[in-house]
């Protein structure tokens, strides 16, 4: 990663790996839990004298085990400055107002312009081009324009196991909603069939996707004031409703504290809590049905077999399967890139 061959990653990739996707190796690839606790401390929203000083901490315990463990690691300028990081947020406040993840981003779109290398007019070709996106924005049309794959609908049949399920779920927003067995039925009334169109992914809060496949199942929502983790099982919506009332449901996983089902040394609790990494334990048969508008966001996680976890413990009995969950949110998706959506326009 981050190698001459592999190309270069973004600093909102870099990001992106420290603070979600490396936590959840963790086990396997111990020895970055200081540097990604220092990445949490860079995206905090809120930070106090106390998080400075254990930023401290972290970042000259990451330098002196990286000097141990990568023999011959060259000493950039980067790796001082980040040293006064901790003194200068006490000054600044939290170091996220400052970020300068969309000012790269633009960097990124006045780099990929095709400019000829002609001196002299390469600023008349970028303010043409920023017209033409700003004209295109401006249209419907533009709004309409998506990366993603068209979403496929399925008409289907409920079992009537699932049905009933629905419609309890249903008649708590719906009151007069009728089950299509009570027969018969008033002139006007609301009957909720066995008929529901099932759909591929859905949208949620902050404009994300939630979808059946990987790895946009992963989700949590808020279930009596707890954060509760599953996998998307099945999306579809509920054509009988005014609303088209799209339904969720989700394979529930239970949090779990790791030593009830895994043998392991006391020391990586603390460490899976300063990563934010939560534990969850796949029970069978343990669905939730829920509104899309429910779910919180997305999760990233990383599933673990039974057996042996990175060479380091045995699950206790070999009876679960357990999910290590990122316990902090995704950041919004970024708007669709204009010179994406305006190549699409003129091919």
């Amino acid at each position: 990663v981050g190698t001459a061959s592999n190309g270069k990653l973004k600093a909102s990739e870099w990001h992106s790996l420290f603070a979600k996707h490396l936590p959840l190796v963790s086990l396997e690839a111990f020895g970055s839990v200081c540097l990604i606790e220092c990445t949490h401390f860079i995206k905090s929203k809120s930070i106090t004298e106390d998080s400075c000083s254990k930023f401290d901490i972290y970042y000259k315990s990451y330098c002196r085990t990286s000097e141990a463990l990568f023999k011959g690691i060259s000493i950039r300028p980067n790796h001082h400055y980040a040293i006064h990081i901790g003194q200068l947020s006490q000054i600044w406040g939290p170091l996220i107002n400052l970020s300068e993840f969309r000012g790269e981003r633009l960097n990124g779109m006045l780099q990929s312009l095709s400019t000829n290398n002609l001196l002299g007019q390469m600023e008349g070709s970028m303010m043409k081009c920023f017209c033409q996106i700003q004209r295109l924005a401006h249209k419907k049309e533009f709004s309409k324009l998506s990366m993603n794959s068209a979403n496929k609908n399925v008409n289907t049949h409920l079992t009537l196991e699932i049905y009933e399920v629905l419609y309890e779920h249903l008649k708590k927003t719906h009151p007069n909603l009728r089950d299509y067995r009570e027969i018969p039925h008033p002139i006007g009334a609301k009957v909720l069939t066995r008929n529901v169109t099932k759909i591929n992914q859905a949208e949620i809060q902050n404009r994300l996707q939630v979808s059946t496949k990987k790895p946009q199942n992963g989700v949590w929502w808020d279930c009596n004031g707890q954060r509760s983790f599953g996998f998307v099982i099945d999306i579809f919506r509920v054509p009988d409703l005014e609303d088209g009332s799209t339904q969720v449901v989700i394979k529930r996983t239970d949090l779990v504290d790791l030593r009830q089902v895994a043998d392991v040394d006391f020391e990586w609790l603390p460490i899976l809590s300063q990563m934010k990494v939560a534990v969850g334990v796949v029970a069978p048969d343990c669905y939730n049905l829920i509104h899309a508008s429910s779910i919180g966001g997305q999760c990233l996680y990383q599933e673990l077999s039974l057996g042996v976890i990175g060479n380091k413990f045995d699950l206790i009995g070999n009876k679960f399967d357990l999910v290590l969950w990122m316990a902090v949110e995704l950041l919004t998706l970024l708007d669709p890139d204009p010179m994406e959506l305006r190549s699409m326009v003129v091919d």
